[in-house]
């Protein structure tokens, strides 16, 4: 049976003059749980103001009326420019925006000539983006990915590991996120391209989920984004490849069993 096509946009619209957008759900999950006493999630979110606000809530209206909501009463703040950063919506509301959506990836992989910081909460590539990502690692990019130590979905956590070989072989640095499940989706291109939002890198974001994302081109964003996937990387342990190869054949075999069911869903 096919997934279900879902909104997976996060999307918070404040008087049309401010914007938060992410990874974030509503949930006990970034508060704790309330028995069990769990850690807080790990997740990346980003507060925008200006124009681009009332920008993300045009595509909310347009969402909202797709879904017969009533009509609103009012209209956004039309702000002027101002000296802060130029915001790209990445928005993903039919088949047609996901292709631009994994286009955009793709190019943005190809591309990259120094480094590539990657946080994802669901690793399960395409095998464009799997290749775009080996052939960056053996060209000399600087390839880094931080995914989960442990998961909320296990059968995707055990799925997203049986890409390791081939990205530790290629000379991509893979590291797991220690103490508190990850669910922050970020990238960082040559450290000015900057994608923050609610895609993953997985079959589902680019193939049926509807989902929000912001790029922003600018060093110094970008400067601050490496620093927080630097901090991340503190709580993370590192993949080494010899190590990894010596894994329990039991894993081996659940991995490639996950991967298989997932990819055929």
């Amino acid at each position: 049976q096919k997934y279900i096509y879902r909104n997976h946009k996060k999307l918070l619209i404040v008087d049309g003059c401010k914007a938060v957008t992410g990874g974030f759900n509503i949930a006990d999950e970034y508060h704790g749980y309330f028995k069990k006493r769990k850690k807080i999630w790990r997740d990346t979110g980003i507060h925008l103001e200006g124009p681009i606000a009332a920008s993300l809530q045009n595509i909310f209206q347009k969402s909202w009326s797709t879904w017969k909501g009533e009509a609103f009463g009012w209209k956004p703040r039309q702000l002027l420019s101002n000296d802060g950063v130029r915001v790209i919506p990445v928005f993903a509301n039919s088949g047609s925006a996901r292709r631009k959506m994994r286009r955009m990836l793709l190019y943005s992989i190809k591309h990259a000539r120094k480094s590539i910081f990657i946080t994802t909460a669901y690793f399960i590539p395409s095998r464009r983006i799997l290749r775009a990502l080996v052939l960056a690692a053996r060209r000399g990019v600087k390839l880094k990915l931080l995914l989960p130590g442990e998961s909320d979905v296990r059968a995707v956590y055990y799925a997203g590991r049986s890409y390791y070989r081939q990205l530790l072989r290629a000379g991509a640095e893979l590291y797991n996120y220690q103490g508190a499940i990850l669910h922050a989706k970020t990238s960082v291109f040559d450290g000015c391209w900057s994608i923050i939002g609610s895609t993953n890198v997985d079959i589902q974001s680019f193939r049926r989920n509807e989902e929000s994302n912001v790029g922003i081109l600018d060093e110094q964003f970008g400067a601050r984004m490496i620093e927080v996937f630097q901090s991340d990387l503190t709580h993370s342990y590192k993949i080494e490849t010899e190590i990894w190869e010596r894994r329990p054949l039991y894993q081996k075999i659940l991995e490639k069993i996950c991967s298989w069911i997932l990819i055929k869903l």
